[in-house]
């Protein structure tokens, strides 16, 4: 797998009354790695729960093929105009590879490894650039 996105959010994605499904094309291991957040008309935001507000489709190969797709059917039906959903990759910051001295390393070992990174790397560069946005 291959991490071919330069950042770690998609979206906004607008409620036009009649769409439920959103594709998204974020590398993501799991899709308890996405935050979904809702933004309503007034403008208030609101972290949705999966399984409950939404669900998540994922794409079968991440490497190839990243991403998938939210489901969004609301409580009410598909969301209205001028609602809309982002989508947020947050990873933990852990390194989980454990290579031993004995014996070779597994490819997809050491490329999750390297994708977790690069994760990583864009999930904190998002956050640095959303902060200088506030300062000036």
């Amino acid at each position: 797998m291959t991490v071919h996105t330069l950042s770690s959010q998609s979206g906004p994605f607008n409620g036009d009354g009649v769409r439920t499904i959103f594709p998204f094309f974020l590398t993501i291991f799991d899709a308890k790695q996405l935050i979904v957040t809702r933004t309503n008309i007034a403008g208030h935001k609101e972290i949705l729960t999966e399984g409950v507000d939404y669900m998540v489709r994922l794409n079968a190969d991440q490497g190839p093929n990243p991403g998938g797709e939210i489901e969004y059917p609301g409580a009410n039906g598909p969301m209205p105009i001028g609602e809309a959903i982002h989508l947020k990759r947050v990873v933990d910051l852990l390194q989980e590879t454990d290579l031993q001295s004995l014996g070779g390393y597994p490819p997809i070992d050491i490329e999750q490894s390297l994708d977790k990174l690069t994760m990583i790397t864009q999930q904190l560069t998002d956050q640095v650039s959303l902060r200088s946005r506030d300062v000036f």
